[in-house]
């Protein structure tokens, strides 16, 4: 080869390193590493324990942990390494304040507000308006914060400019069984001060105190097998009917098909299954419940796309990871989100420095309609195709979601 060709070869060689640099992405692949723990949190010789699990992630080279388990282990975890030098961040999850444990590595949480599906749902009761339904509510993109309109949130944490926020728990009523207008219930799968899942619920029944005059909340904490296995759905209600609820909130779905039981055996009782299906018409369980069983849930994929975009920006190496619960539709659907919004901010805005613009844009884009993760062509973990190109995947698809993602890496079953 004569040095002319040379020297035109490697002028070619490097207009195409230069075009590449420019193209606003990264060229390094996305690593997104899931491990499931087997519950919503550590029961001791039951499942596995988070805080080895996040350990193992950053052994393993992530250096973001996403929890989407109900407690803090993975923002603890990330903390200590970060104590020891460690470039890493972490993003807690449920519970608005969730960045108080290490507010310096924390970018943020997404978070449910039960509040006003609480309160809208008792009213409709009290007046006699309650129909059983299914509620998959969403946002208030103009302010994601706003606790009276928006089911769920995204607050930016220390780590993207933000700041951990002074939260406003709800103070509640005075009020009696004997004394109130009004009594309904709230099951808990965990305590009612785990800063997450549990203590959002719990939260959201003082809401519907301090915003409905007369009415009492009787609450039953850490319905599970390992704190009370000698407890049922079953004999919770019982107890909570004796005391005249009208209402009950049943805030797991591994009460879902108790609750079915249950509700038969008081129809004059509404029961609120949050995060089944039963009343959806276009559900897979449709119809197996009583007329007295409705759903709601917060549309929380978007918020955890959010996520995803905030740990992609954060991210040095590109290797992310997230702690995982047990597998089912619904939490298989919310990691997927978190790799969604991961793949799109680590391919558009990769090589950002503005963490919190790009974020920002990001989320402009979610609530405008120009941005949307569950677009297609998306595959499946085994390579078959899910959704296809040009198509946006509708709610039944989001929501039976039947495996992980291409390009995810864990268990989908």
């Amino acid at each position: 080869m004569s040095s002319k060709s040379l020297r035109w070869l490697l002028t070619i060689v490097l207009a195409a390193v230069l075009l590449v640099g420019c193209g606003g992405g990264t060229t390094e692949e996305l690593t997104f590493e899931v491990t499931w723990i087997g519950f919503w949190f550590n029961i001791p010789g039951v499942t596995l324990d988070p805080t080895e699990v996040v350990n193992q992630f950053f052994t393993n080279g992530a250096d973001v942990v996403i929890s989407g388990i109900d407690t803090t282990e993975a923002i603890v975890v990330a903390k200590q390494h970060a104590d020891q030098g460690e470039q890493v961040y972490a993003i807690p999850y449920d519970y608005e304040g969730g960045c108080a444990e290490a507010p310096e590595i924390c970018l943020g949480v997404p978070y449910f507000n039960w509040g006003p599906s609480y309160l809208d749902t008792a009213e409709a009761v009290i007046n006699g308006t309650w129909q059983a339904s299914f509620d998959w509510n969403g946002p208030n993109w103009d302010n994601l914060n706003d606790k009276e309109t928006s089911h769920v949130g995204w607050i930016n944490g220390p780590a993207l400019g933000g700041e951990v926020p002074e939260v406003h728990t709800p103070t509640g009523s005075d009020l009696t069984p004997e004394t109130a207008d009004f009594v309904f219930g709230v099951i808990l799968v965990g305590p009612k001060n785990d800063h997450g899942w549990s203590q959002a619920h719990y939260e959201g029944g003082l809401y519907l105190e301090e915003n409905l005059p007369g009415s009492h909340m009787i609450v039953f904490e850490s319905l599970n097998p390992a704190d009370k296995p000698e407890a049922t759905v079953e004999g919770v209600v019982d107890d909570m009917v004796a005391q005249g609820a009208q209402l009950v909130f049943l805030t797991s779905d591994e009460f879902e098909e108790d609750t079915v039981g249950a509700a038969e055996k008081y129809p004059d009782v509404t029961f609120i299954m949050v995060s089944g299906d039963d009343a959806w018409e276009d559900g897979q369980d449709f119809g197996k419940s009583p007329d007295n069983v409705g759903n709601i849930m917060g549309r929380m994929e978007d918020m955890k796309a959010i996520a995803g975009c905030a740990a992609a920006l954060a991210s040095e190496n590109g290797h992310i990871a997230y702690l995982g619960p047990l597998i089912n539709f619904e939490t298989r659907r919310l990691v997927a989100s978190v790799y969604l919004g991961a793949e799109y901010c680590w391919e558009n805005y990769g090589d950002s420095d503005d963490w919190a613009g790009s974020l920002n844009e990001f989320i402009d884009g979610l609530a405008s309609g120009s941005i949307t993760v569950w677009e297609g062509p998306i595959n499946l973990q085994d390579g078959t195709e899910y959704i296809a190109e040009g198509q946006v995947a509708s709610d039944y698809e989001i929501w039976y979601l039947p495996q992980l993602l291409e390009g995810m890496q864990g268990a989908s079953e």
